[in-house]
């Protein structure tokens, strides 16, 4: 009993690797196929390269569309943000309030100019008005007169 076990066993598997085999040679000879397919296209060069410029050519022509339809897009898509950045300049300038708020800048820019100015010619004004570094060179000249004069002072008269 247990020997017809093993054995029935051992035909099992010896079927399941038969199937097995089946698929793996029917697999095999569809591989084949494909590859003789593959060879006969690739045997023929001059047709892989009549197919391949052909490509090349269809991949030019589609890239020269797609620059003229990026550029047409480009072109309109300023096209439309021009005209709304004019309509709203436009609506802008037609504003009391914008237009009151562009005259104020414009005065503010041209004080905040003068009060420039104004700062620099103070500044000059000050510069050139600092008699400190002169009335300590005059103090400095006295002094050192004042002491020559002590030297001659103390020198007695000849007689």
């Amino acid at each position: 009993m247990a020997e017809r076990d093993r054995r029935l066993a051992d035909y099992e598997k010896v079927s399941q690797l038969g199937s097995k085999m089946e698929g793996e040679l029917t697999f095999q000879r569809q591989k084949i196929e494909s590859l003789k397919t593959e060879i006969s296209k690739i045997s023929d060069i001059e047709g892989v390269r009549a197919s391949l410029e052909a490509e090349k050519q269809r991949n030019e022509k589609e890239r020269d569309q797609l620059l003229i339809i990026r550029d047409t897009l480009r072109e309109e898509v300023q096209q439309h943000l021009s005209a709304t950045h004019d309509a709203k300049k436009a609506s802008l300038h037609e504003n009391d309030t914008a237009t009151q708020l562009a005259a104020l800048e414009q005065r503010l820019r041209h004080i905040e100019g003068t009060n420039f100015h104004l700062k620099e010619y103070i500044a000059t004004k000050n510069a050139e008005s600092d008699y400190k570094p002169l009335a300590k060179q005059v103090t400095e000249l006295m002094d050192e007169m004042n002491q020559q004069i002590i030297k001659i002072m103390a020198i007695p008269p000849a007689r």
